[in-house]
């Protein structure tokens, strides 16, 4: 069976599934259950790629890039440093330019879900939603008290 999942992850469902889920995030009445959805398939994912704590930032921003449907050169990590990454997901946003990031943090439960299985915390610092970027761009860090001033996209 994880063979079988595996194989079937591939760009062309990711994009489907962000599609239809995104149509549900933009309500507010879905919101809970899309984001219960985006919590368990987060959760699929890990465990076909046996995902486990890591042990360094290094390891979970990867192991983040190594989940991701293929080409992996779409959610490359831009910076590293000893408490941060920085990640970006080139693919385009279902809620590009709609200005929706209740939507964004929404959808996003399936990244947060991944780095959480490693040991990991994931932000959105710009969101496509929002921002006039063709990508999203993500912040991960071992712990909360890591941000180094960085606010998420939610919070402006």
């Amino acid at each position: 069976m994880k063979s079988f999942l595996k194989k079937i992850y591939n760009m062309p469902v990711f994009m489907t599934v962000l599609w239809l889920f995104s149509a549900l995030a933009k309500f507010s009445p879905s919101r809970h259950f899309t984001l219960y959805c985006m919590n368990v398939l987060g959760i699929i994912v890990s465990k076909i790629h046996s995902s486990s704590p890591k042990d360094s930032l290094e390891k979970i921003a990867g192991g983040w890039t190594e989940q991701m449907p293929k080409p992996k050169e779409k959610f490359p990590i831009t910076y590293l440093s000893d408490t941060v990454a920085i990640g970006e997901i080139h693919v385009h946003c279902p809620l590009r330019g709609t200005g929706n990031l209740e939507a964004c943090y929404t959808l996003m439960q399936f990244d947060r879900s991944i780095v959480e299985r490693m040991g990991g915390k994931l932000i959105v610092i710009e969101s496509q939603a929002s921002s006039q970027n063709d990508y999203c761009k993500v912040a991960i860090c071992k712990s909360k008290d890591d941000w180094d001033g960085l606010k998420s996209a939610w919070s402006k």
